[in-house]
């Protein structure tokens, strides 16, 4: 038993350090001096690419709609942009002309679908059709510093208001008149900026000017970011679907920090002014590109949705032409796991799979790259999983199978 267990231990350790790890782009983040939004795995900090190509003037916040579509508040020019939530292409000015709206900032879709802005320099939070973007005109009177807004687990609109008032109010997420007395203030706070609430309902805000993320729990404040994590100038901050840990973008320090509130970590350090994050409504993590999956296999299909998003079932499909063509998987409820069982009898190396949300297909993604499915024509001997390579998973099967006997005739045997 002893040198079975050292064996596997071994084993398990080699597989592991073995096993690809492959690039997943799941994080959009808006640069303001290049004025474009850029695609990041959150994980990994790497750049996987342009997401929005650049514009007119620099992207502010970004928030995902009901329909699936990117809007982004462009303070330059008094507009909010839509774009394609899963490509980034342009679709339309979904809000502009709007003499209402001076200077726009955080946003957020409610509960009934409208779309409610920060008119920053006029202190208003405004209210747009969540379908065609129409003024219906102010919703609440907020007070000087007015930057950013969330919704909160109780229904209530939480605003965010920096110099020189320095605290949260809440305002009635119905009719938008303010809630007398419940007014957050905690003394350290110095310019607030970001909020954003976790699933257990704590509000966590962004304390600009002295480069910290305090976390509020209903009665107290504590430092959930210190100022020594490497963040200058925090603006917004977002959580990844599983809340497991939180972004959040340095402007003038140029990066991203991600943090579970006990290790924080410079993640990404190559983005210019970064403005906003977001993470994206649904994401492939594998097969994402560069892959090799033996035809006839069964291989697991892996992929993550936000928080933000409700998406019961989803939609599998596989192309074998770098996306020309897609042929049907399966539809299956959204656990963020399938197992593809067996992978098709083909031989191409433009491989893809897509994921799309069942109710909405404009709601999908698709492998970042192409990936290979081959069949195996020259079997090895020593392959016992079957999937064409001898490697450390076959030890794996040897080192679980060590010293097991099958006679039947032999005591020594376990049965």
């Amino acid at each position: 038993m002893k040198v079975t267990t050292g064996i596997l231990l071994v084993i398990i350790g080699m597989l592991g350090a073995a096993g690809a790890i492959y690039a997943v782009g799941d994080l959009l983040v808006a640069s303001y001096e290049n004025r474009d939004v850029r695609l990041y795995d959150s994980k990994r900090g790497s750049f996987e690419g342009i997401f929005i190509t650049t514009q007119s003037y620099g992207l502010g916040y970004l928030v995902f709609g009901p329909d699936g579509n990117l809007y982004a508040s462009v303070h330059g020019d008094d507009k909010i942009k839509r774009f394609n939530g899963s490509t980034g292409a342009y679709i339309d000015d979904f809000v502009s002309g709007d003499s209402n709206l001076d200077g726009p900032a955080g946003m957020r879709f409610g509960r009934d679908g409208n779309l409610y802005v920060v008119s920053n320099h006029t202190q208003k939070i405004l209210r747009y059709d969540g379908e065609t973007g129409s003024p219906m005109g102010k919703f609440a009177d907020a007070i000087l510093g007015v930057i950013d807004i969330t919704f909160g687990p109780d229904g209530n609109l939480y605003v965010g208001c920096g110099r020189p008032n320095n605290v949260v109010r809440v305002y009635d997420g119905n009719d938008g008149h303010y809630l007398d007395g419940r007014d957050i203030y905690c003394p350290n706070w110095d310019h607030i900026w970001g909020l954003e609430f976790d699933k257990n309902g704590n509000l966590y805000v962004v304390s600009n000017q002295t480069n910290e993320v305090f976390r509020y729990d209903g009665n107290s404040c504590e430092v959930f970011i210190p100022s020594t994590a490497g963040l200058n100038a925090p603006q917004i901050l977002t959580f990844d679907p599983a809340y497991d840990f939180l972004y959040v973008v340095g402007y003038q320090s140029n990066n991203v920090v991600r943090s579970d509130g006990v290790t924080h970590e410079v993640v990404i350090c190559d983005v210019n002014q970064p403005t906003a994050l977001v993470f994206k409504l649904l994401s492939v993590l594998s097969p994402d590109g560069g892959e090799n999956w033996a035809a006839g296999t069964i291989q697991n299909i892996q992929w993550e949705t936000s928080g933000d998003v409700n998406i019961p079932n989803v939609h599998l499909e596989y192309s074998t032409n770098n996306g020309q063509a897609w042929n049907d998987v399966n539809t299956v409820p959204n656990t963020g796991l399938y197992e593809w069982n067996p992978v098709p009898t083909v031989d191409l190396n433009q491989c893809l799979v897509r994921i799309s949300d069942l109710s909405n297909p404009n709601i999908y993604d698709t492998s970042d790259k192409v990936f290979t499915i081959f069949q195996c024509t020259n079997p090895i001997q020593g392959d016992l999983n079957g999937d064409c390579y001898v490697d450390f998973r076959d030890f794996a099967i040897v080192a679980e199978q060590w010293l097991k006997c099958g006679n039947p005739f032999d005591p020594a045997c376990q049965p």
